[in-house]
């Protein structure tokens, strides 16, 4: 199971559906929810300041990628270049509503993110997460 879970995503409902399903299907101990990018770049920079790289790091980001402020793009981004190196066991998946095929394409450019998910997230997708190669080994116990 995934210790810590960053859930990055405006909208309260989804936000609120979204953590009954992780909840639900036993996929993360803990889930830390943000409303937008730059709401998830302070929280970073708190985490760094107070020295607790590696302690309570999420594990993997569940990241929106149409939000306000500072959106899901922007936020990877930053991500990549700044918190990456120093959290390099921390991976994205992206969450979105969106139907662009190029937005697909986009996340295969980004080395965190592991997986493109379409919202709404479901029971089914996040058995499917549990079985990929990528996060498999968080799961290993659910299969014995």
């Amino acid at each position: 199971m995934i210790k810590k879970l960053l859930l990055v995503e405006d909208d309260p409902i989804t936000q609120m559906l979204e953590r009954i399903i992780l909840s639900n299907v036993g996929f993360c101990q803990e889930t830390m929810s943000l409303d937008n990018g730059i709401a998830a770049v302070d929280w970073l920079e708190t985490f760094l300041n107070q020295g607790n790289q590696n302690l309570n790091l999420p594990e993997l980001i569940f990241l929106d990628l149409n939000m306000p402020m500072m959106d899901g793009w922007e936020f990877l981004k930053l991500f990549e270049e700044k918190y990456a190196p120093l959290f390099p066991n921390t991976k994205v998946i992206i969450l979105s509503s969106t139907v662009n095929p190029l937005d697909w394409e986009k996340s295969k450019e980004h080395q965190v993110v592991i997986g493109f998910e379409k919202k709404p997230l479901s029971g089914e997708t996040l058995d499917k997460l549990k079985q990929s190669e990528e996060l498999k080994q968080f799961f290993v116990e659910s299969y014995k």
